[in-house]
């Protein structure tokens, strides 16, 4: 694989080739990965370097006019070779089934791919991710999932829990943890790992930012790709065929800001670029104080043996889709946060193997928690985390988004380094939202009291809708601008994610998301990518 800088190549004017794919994202450099070693020329086209800088996330600012979305983007997302895979939490799990049918109660709803469409992708993409079998519901425990120590280390099939919830109102949910190839106790970082492969037929162009992509004259197809250098060097990328990879704003970004032959921008004809926009919205919904350990245990980061090694999965909990569709409420999914108590024993063995140690303090930490010490030991045993002694813990949700025209992208009036406007994000959030956490906040109580797992003290804005309104939080999981539809009246991308009327033009990653279900988005990156790749190997080569 080939690496350069482009404001330190000699070479000006165009460059050639028969790929370009713009972003080094997961979803960059998975396609990229799919062209290795054959004879297709392929140019990733990526805006940072191979470490962040304060130019390049810069380049990454925004407006927010609507519900308040995060403006310091620089904790959210990462202009770097790698893109933000290099911040991200590693929590990977694919869409329900639920997420790609047509719902009648959630508005424009409905995949034009099928489940089972991107089934085979979603196990390619797991290697990608350094994921295990494609395992994420309750069928994991026959495979060897256990709540038992003894069990996850003698590789015995696992048991499922004695508490088993009511598929009637609550379902279990599954995340499995990402594994960097070369460090198993990190997450997947795309540019160590497409460092690895070497090919000749694969060069990747550093701090080269694409500005706008020029249409031919009748508008049909992508005929190049201008791109700049901090230097305020310029060149131009032709190609066969374009990819734009650059994430859930800046694709519909470049799409609306490349308006010189389309005056709405390419793929606008319908007004639908940046249009419902989405992300996953995050509460707070109750707390467990005191912590109960049953509830700890129940719920927490498990082990699963398998051939291809160990993967660690966290167990949650979401609305059964009878639910769902009884009360016309949206997908979502419940977890906990652990948080240690002052004289957590584990915390105070970790401070004595380092400088802040306070001897005496830590020491009778430790000896004042046996009970505490054992079990994480056994949890030690089989490489997961220990179990804390707890302060509290608190519930968590994610929920989908109801897709809303007006929740959108749309160019600001103030301009990047390079003169491109950027971006300005008016997000919407609905009732249905917090109707469904609501929801969820209510079922969870009345179960894991019926279960005798904890009684949990839900927060007032749950109890009382009337009452104070719920703080919440984004997860930074951007999606739905290019969405994708197989008719170009509903969407800006077809099916196999070509821009509607545009040859050559191709979106991956969240934004092509009709809907954005409630799980982390980028197994599904991941795998719309791989096919992304399989369709223009087809179609051109």
């Amino acid at each position: 694989m080939d690496m350069a800088d482009f404001d330190q190549l000699d070479q000006t004017g165009d460059f050639e080739t028969d790929i370009c794919i713009i972003g080094s994202g997961p979803a960059g450099l998975s396609i990229a990965k799919e062209f290795l070693g054959s004879s297709v020329r392929v140019l990733v086209v990526e805006s940072g370097g191979p470490e962040r800088s304060e130019f390049s996330d810069a380049l990454n600012d925004i407006d927010s006019v609507g519900v308040p979305y995060e403006t310091d983007q620089k904790k959210v997302r990462a202009r770097i070779f790698g893109g933000t895979s290099h911040l991200w939490s590693g929590r990977c799990a694919p869409f329900d089934a639920i997420d790609y049918v047509e719902r009648d109660w959630a508005p424009m709803s409905g995949w034009p791919v099928r489940m089972a469409d991107l089934t085979p992708y979603l196990m390619r993409a797991s290697a990608n991710l350094g994921l295990g079998p494609l395992y994420y519901d309750e069928s994991v425990w026959e495979k060897g999932l256990s709540l038992k120590w003894y069990e996850s280390r003698l590789g015995r099939a696992g048991t499922p829990p004695a508490q088993e919830l009511d598929p009637n109102l609550l379902r279990p949910v599954f995340w499995q943890f990402s594994k960097h190839v070369d460090n198993p106790k990190d997450w997947a970082r795309f540019g160590p790992w497409f460092r690895l492969f070497s090919s000749g037929n694969v060069r990747v162009l550093l701090n080269a930012t694409v500005t706008q992509l020029n249409l031919a004259d009748d508008g049909r197809s992508v005929i190049s790709a201008d791109v700049c250098g901090k230097t305020n060097k310029t060149g131009r990328v032709r190609a066969k065929a374009f990819v734009l990879c650059a994430g859930g704003i800046e694709n519909p970004r470049l799409l609306l800001a490349s308006n010189k032959v389309a005056a709405k921008g390419i793929g606008n004809q319908n007004d639908l670029v940046g249009r419902y926009f989405m992300d996953h919205v995050r509460w707070a919904f109750a707390t467990a104080n005191p912590p109960s350990q049953a509830l700890q245990d129940r719920f927490c980061v498990h082990r699963l043996n398998h051939e291809t090694g160990a993967h660690y999965y966290l167990t949650g909990f979401g609305l059964s889709p009878a639910v769902q569709k009884a009360e016309g409420l949206l997908n979502c999914a419940g977890w906990l946060i652990l948080h240690p108590a002052p004289d957590n024993p584990w915390d105070a063995v970790r401070r004595l193997r380092s400088a802040k140690r306070n001897l005496i303090h830590d020491v009778a930490a430790i000896g004042a928690n046996p009970g505490n010490v054992m079990r994480g030991l056994g949890r030690l045993a089989r490489r997961m985390p220990v179990a804390h002694k707890l302060k509290k813990i608190t519930l968590f949700a994610d929920v989908e988004q109801q897709a809303d025209r007006d929740s959108r992208v749309v160019l600001s009036d103030r301009k990047d380094f390079f003169g491109v406007p950027l971006p300005r994000i008016d997000w919407r959030i609905h009732d249905q939202e917090k109707n469904t956490i609501r929801r969820l906040g209510l079922a969870a109580a009345y179960e894991f009291e019926r279960l005798g797992l904890a009684k949990i003290n839900l927060e007032p804005w749950v109890v009382d809708p009337i009452g104070e309104d719920a703080s919440f939080e984004g997860t930074f999981h951007p999606s739905g601008g290019t969405r994708m539809a197989r008719e170009s009246n509903a969407g800006v991308v077809d099916e196999h994610c070509q821009v509607h009327g545009v040859g050559g033009l191709y979106v991956a990653g969240s934004s092509v998301f009709p809907t954005n279900g409630h799980v982390n988005p980028t197994l599904t990156i991941v795998a719309l990518a791989i096919r992304v790749a399989d369709r223009i190997n087809a179609q051109l080569f």
